[in-house]
C-alpha cells in the first residue's frame, strides 16, 4: 500500500499533499480494493527472496565453519552468513523487484490519465 501511495504521490493531482490526505483521496477514488493494489507482485517477490535467503544462509554459514573455523559459531558467522545471503537473494530477485515497480508506475501513469478500463 505505502508503495503504491509513494509512486501515487509522485503523480499529478496527488504531488502537495499529505499522507492522511493521500489517503483519503486513494480510498475515495479506488475504493478499499486501491489500498491492495500492486500487493500480488509484491508476493511474487517475497516469495522467491525469503526461499533463497534462507536456503543460502544455511549454505554460506557451512561454508564458513567448515573453512574457517577461527570464527567460531558466534554472531560474527551469522552476521557474514546473512550479508551474503542477503545479498544473494537480492542479486536474484531483483529483476522481478523492478517489474513490479514499472508495473505500479504504468498503472498510476493510467490512472492519471483515467483510463475507463483498468481493472
Amino acid at each position: 500500500m505505502f508503495n503504491y501511495l509513494n509512486i501515487q504521490t509522485r503523480t499529478e493531482g496527488y504531488h502537495s499533499m499529505g499522507v492522511r490526505q493521500s489517503l483519503k483521496r486513494l480510498l475515495k477514488h479506488e475504493g478499499l480494493a486501491g489500498f491492495y493494489k500492486g500487493n500480488g507482485a509484491s508476493v511474487i517477490r517475497i516469495i522467491p527472496y525469503s526461499s533463497l535467503y534462507f536456503m543460502t544462509y544455511e549454505r554460506y554459514k557451512c561454508w564458513m565453519l567448515d573453512n574457517y573455523a577461527i570464527f567460531g559459531t558466534g554472531p560474527l558467522v551469522d552476521l557474514l552468513a546473512g550479508s551474503a545471503a542477503g545479498g544473494t537473494a537480492i542479486l536474484c530477485t531483483y529483476p522481478l523487484d523492478l517489474a513490479r515497480t514499472i508495473l505500479a508506475h504504468e498503472v498510476s501513469s493510467c490512472m492519471t490519465y483515467a483510463c475507463p478500463n483498468y481493472v
